[in-house]
């Protein structure tokens, strides 16, 4: 005779182990090359960039006038660039808010989205369209609406924002222009603006192209480099102070009720193995 019961429970027990297996594949959080905290735990370091023609790398002939420093940022991390010429602060928050394919592949499983715009809103400033303080709301904005979309109702998936003075260029007005924007985005970093690039102190105007406004390849092999040395440093200072994990066993807080664990316990059943032991694989580095 069968054993419906047997059935029944081996059944059970295959589901949980295939949900087990799933959520390790999926949450488990893991250093990324050993040196980058993966943020929304998806075992893949992204970085998605939104901007203007500087972010989609005008001017950088070392790769077809394009690429630029994200680009580059792909020797650590996998990248999404979502720059566009003459992009401004009030086309990218419409581009946002319409959504689309490309916007919402770029923004999928990124851990940090950086948002490097505000240089065109020099014309709307000029004819006293926008205020210095309007520019910077808009910036703000486009990080809390790109983050809510790449989230997509999923708090753990949330990025990281980042943001920061621009560079400066040689058109004289413009650069005034720039200079005062600057000042505006500092100032709105005590308001919650998450404004750690320092761009503007990272880069050399004598690595400007002839028209003045755009990086040679030099430049944004320069930006790269600053780029790339705060995410190696400072970045995961910031991301560690938002992902703490309280009881040391190895699982950031945020995560532990995906597994059932208790934040506050490093050995939630208590039979002597801390959390992460028993979630993490320990094959995975």
């Amino acid at each position: 005779m069968i054993n419906l019961n047997f059935f029944k429970k081996t059944s059970y027990s295959l589901a949980f182990l295939t949900i087990l297996l799933t959520h390790s594949l999926l949450y488990a959080c893991p250093l990324i090359r050993d040196k980058f905290i993966d943020y929304n735990c998806d075992q893949t370091f992204k970085i998605t960039a939104l901007g203007d023609s500087i972010v989609r790398g005008r001017g950088d002939s070392a790769n077809g006038d394009q690429g630029g420093y994200v680009r580059r940022l792909e020797r650590i991390a996998t990248v999404s660039n979502l720059g566009e010429n003459g992009q401004t602060t009030r086309g990218l928050l419409l581009s946002l808010k319409r959504g689309g394919k490309a916007i919402n592949r770029g923004l999928k499983d990124a851990d940090i989205i950086i948002v490097d715009v505000g240089r065109n809103d020099y014309f709307d400033y000029l004819a006293e369209e926008m205020t210095l303080e309007q520019i910077v709301r808009n910036i703000k904005r486009i990080g809390n609406l790109a983050a809510k979309k790449a989230a997509n109702g999923d708090s753990t998936k949330a990025p990281f924002v980042l943001t920061g003075p621009l560079i400066r260029v040689n058109r004289t007005d413009q650069n005034i222009y720039i200079g005062e924007l600057n000042a505006v985005i500092r100032r709105f970093q005590a308001r919650g603006l998450p404004a750690y690039l320092e761009f503007d102190e990272h880069f050399s105007k004598s690595n400007l192209n002839a028209d003045n406004l755009h990086p040679t390849s030099i430049g944004y092999v320069e930006i790269f480099d600053y780029v790339k040395k705060f995410i190696r440093r400072d970045l995961q200072a910031l991301l560690k102070a938002n992902r703490p994990d309280a009881d040391a066993d190895g699982i950031y807080d945020l995560f532990e009720p995906i597994y059932g664990m208790d934040p506050t316990n490093p050995d939630t059943d208590n039979d002597g193995t801390l959390d992460g032991e028993e979630v993490f694989p320990t094959e995975v580095s």
